[in-house]
């Protein structure tokens, strides 16, 4: 029998507009039209609480961000072991997420592989100094893990992603795809 995992996150940042094309790239840079420009273009929603495990290695720095594009609210900063860093943008308006597909992936722990059938019931988006836009799949825990495992991955357009995932403090990548519907509840 296969083991189901349930994954709980409690951010929910700006909804992209799954399907658009492009790199990635910031369009203010460089004119690219990618998932980050989507950032500064579609509505902008979030719980009005939130909680975020950071995991070792990384700090976290509070700090406000400057209304742009009629995206206002405020902004963590995860600042990694390496000198690498991770915006987190996120609102106070009300939203509810339903991810209602499968995400799969296949994941190298001490060795030993590792594939986990994964219902997603909200996520985040974080954004990397390279302007790629991220998606992060918090923290679940499944019938077969030993420990907690966390996951994150790039969003291109709702089809591909670079899945990280840190079990018992190892970091390994796979490529999975994952397809998202949500619905916005309006204030």
């Amino acid at each position: 029998m296969k083991s189901r995992t349930r994954i709980l996150v409690w951010v929910v940042l700006p909804v992209l507009g799954f399907g658009c094309g492009g790199s990635g790239g910031d369009k203010a840079e460089d004119g690219n039209t990618g998932l980050v420009d989507s950032l500064s273009t579609v509505k902008t929603v979030g719980f009005d609480r939130y909680e975020l495990d950071i995991p070792e290695g990384y700090t976290i720095i509070r700090d406000n961000f400057p209304e742009t594009d009629d995206l206002d609210g405020v902004a963590d900063e995860i600042r990694r072991s390496d000198g690498a860093r991770v915006i987190i943008y996120y609102t106070k308006k009300k939203v509810e997420i339903s991810l209602q597909e499968m995400l799969s992936f296949a994941v190298g722990v001490n060795g030993q592989g590792y594939r986990l059938n994964t219902m997603i019931d909200s996520y985040k988006i974080i954004r990397f100094d390279d302007k790629r836009a991220m998606l992060l799949v918090g923290t679940w825990q499944s019938e077969d893990d030993q420990g907690e495992l966390r996951a994150v991955g790039v969003e291109c357009g709702g089809r591909s992603y670079l899945v990280e995932a840190l079990f018992n403090g190892a970091w390994e990548e796979e490529t999975s795809s994952i397809y998202n519907s949500f619905r916005c509840l309006e204030d």
